[in-house]
């Protein structure tokens, strides 16, 4: 964990509860969610994505609680909102840090909720991932650096088989994961999606402006074979190396805006040296750390005034203190390489 709590590094509103850490914003549901700011629910009929897809959903696609987004109070350094007042941190200015905490029922489904769902889980994948590249180092497994691979089978096939519903996903997702690892990844987290959009959509997925092109996203560590080679080996199938990432949270909660969510399904999974069976949590727990300002204050808890409805930014409360889950993984046994060819012949069978 960073020793400033996350909820201070991020630049926007933010929802809590009292389970965990703050998470993102709770913006008020005027888009829906994968696009633009701008972009509102009616440009995204669920007739233009979901119902084509047996069940599969982008985020959001659901009815929000009655007390999802309600401001509950603000966090406020002593010295945001003052006139003139700029903090420096080795000589470069930092604005002061203010931010709004909601209510947030933390549901892939809500519309107003998602985003923080979807950075709770970018927040602790990108914990695991971290952890799990650290220790196969300490154990001499040289697992490399974390890259992000687009791994995208042949296409006919696959809408084919997504189109049949849960049962023709788990048979995609298969294949999908034995050629990673004919690939050359040996582990990491996949994430799905179901579309792509148009030229015209430019990345908003909306309805009219995308189309159904099953992929998978991988966040992972392994030595990747060469991309002519892959193609030769593996007819039909296309990969796409990314990058290196070296602070994956934030690619992963963007990954969760469009996936493909399944009602009861893991929207993220694990494969590998990174599965559940491999990395395991060694300890749990819940803490309390005071949120402090860029500038090095600390920030004071504002409550809502019950006479005007709103934050009362003049009556700091007392210090505020973000509720943190902080955990530890272990390797459960030590992983052993898989090899192309293993992966191969296992394809193969």
């Amino acid at each position: 964990m960073p020793d400033t709590p996350y909820f201070a590094l991020r630049q926007d509103t933010y929802g809590t509860d009292d389970r965990d850490a703050p998470g993102t914003p709770g913006r008020p549901s005027t888009r829906r969610p994968g696009g633009a700011s701008s972009e509102r629910s009616s440009d995204r009929g669920s007739d233009g994505l979901q119902d084509d897809l047996a069940g599969l959903y982008l985020p959001g696609w659901g009815s929000a609680h009655p007390g999802c987004g309600t401001v509950r109070s603000g966090v406020s350094c002593p010295e945001a909102g003052k006139a003139g007042r700029q903090a420096t941190i080795t000589g470069a200015p930092v604005a002061h840090l203010r931010r709004i905490i909601k209510a947030h029922c933390d549901r892939p489904e809500c519309p107003t909720c998602w985003p923080t769902w979807a950075d709770r889980q970018a927040r602790r994948a990108a914990e695991r991932l971290k952890a799990a590249v650290e220790l196969m180092a300490k154990a001499g497994l040289r697992p490399g650096k974390l890259k992000h691979v687009v791994i995208s089978p042949p296409q006919d096939w696959a809408r084919q088989l997504i189109l049949e519903g849960p049962e023709g996903a788990r048979k995609l997702k298969a294949a999908a994961t034995k050629i990673l690892k004919a690939a050359g990844l040996q582990g990491g987290a996949v994430v799905f999606h179901p579309w792509r959009t148009t030229a015209r959509g430019r990345g908003r997925y909306r309805k009219g402006q995308n189309y159904l092109s099953p992929h998978y996203h991988v966040i992972g560590h392994g030595f990747v074979m060469n991309a002519a080679d892959f193609a030769t080996k593996y007819p039909g199938w296309t990969y796409k190396n990314i990058g290196m990432r070296d602070e994956p949270a934030a690619t992963v909660a963007y990954l969760l805006s469009h996936a493909g969510v399944r009602p009861g399904s893991h929207v993220l999974s694990w494969f590998g040296s990174m599965s559940y069976n491999k990395v395991v949590t060694d300890k749990e727990e819940k803490v309390e750390e005071l949120v402090t300002c860029p500038c090095g204050q600390v920030c004071h808890e504002h409550n809502v005034s019950p006479r005007t409805g709103e934050i009362d930014w003049d009556r700091p409360a007392g210090p505020y203190y973000a509720q943190l889950r902080r955990r530890t993984y272990k390797l459960r046994d030590r992983p052993d390489r898989v090899t192309a060819q293993d992966a191969l012949e296992e394809v193969l069978r």
